[in-house]
């Protein structure tokens, strides 16, 4: 019974990424969360998995969703699954697209990275786990936080061009796996 309730949430998640975003929905925030579907997608295997995974792995594609630094899941999951990609050119918010961080948290640890954000031009962040579990995220710049408070997605205005420190922490008793995109 779970096991299909799972697979039906998988199926859902796959025709989001066929769908067009909201208006209202951060690019980072899709990302993240198209990243750790795919990454739910994966566990198991088998030709269902392959199908819920294409569509998920070409909106990946489309959106331009690229590793910051280490190696790359959205091909990593391709060579595993054999899916082939149908996407078309890739969609660009900016220069490179959204970049990507990912890794294993254990309880209680958290992830550190600095990114540098322009002046004037809109800031993204979004983190989102598999399994869906709780993370915090913060994001400070120069002695001023850009989120106020923990949170799983971030959007701002960068006054000065400078560097923000962006932290994700395991608060759960379990470990997850994450997806922290900036753009």
């Amino acid at each position: 019974m779970r096991k299909c309730l799972v697979m039906t949430g998988l199926a859902a998640l796959a025709g989001l990424a066929a769908a067009e975003t909201p208006e209202t929905e951060l690019t980072s925030t899709r990302v993240a969360n198209l990243l750790a579907a795919a990454d739910a997608a994966t566990v198991g295997g088998g030709s269902r998995s392959r199908v819920l995974l294409a569509p998920l792995l070409d909106a990946l594609v489309r959106l331009g969703a690229h590793p910051a630094a280490g190696s790359d899941a959205v091909e990593e999951w391709r060579g595993v699954s054999g899916v082939r990609s149908e996407a078309g050119p890739a969609w660009r918010g900016r220069v490179l697209g959204p970049a990507y961080h990912r890794g294993v948290l254990a309880p209680a640890a958290s992830f550190r990275t600095e990114q540098l954000f322009l002046a004037g031009k809109r800031a993204q962040v979004s983190v989102a786990t598999s399994p869906r579990t709780p993370a915090r995220m913060t994001v400070l710049g120069s002695g001023a936080e850009a989120c106020a408070t923990p949170v799983s997605e971030c959007a701002w205005w960068p006054t000065f061009t400078e560097r923000y420190t962006i932290t994700v922490e395991n608060k759960g008793t379990a470990s997850i796996r994450y997806y922290v995109v900036m753009d």
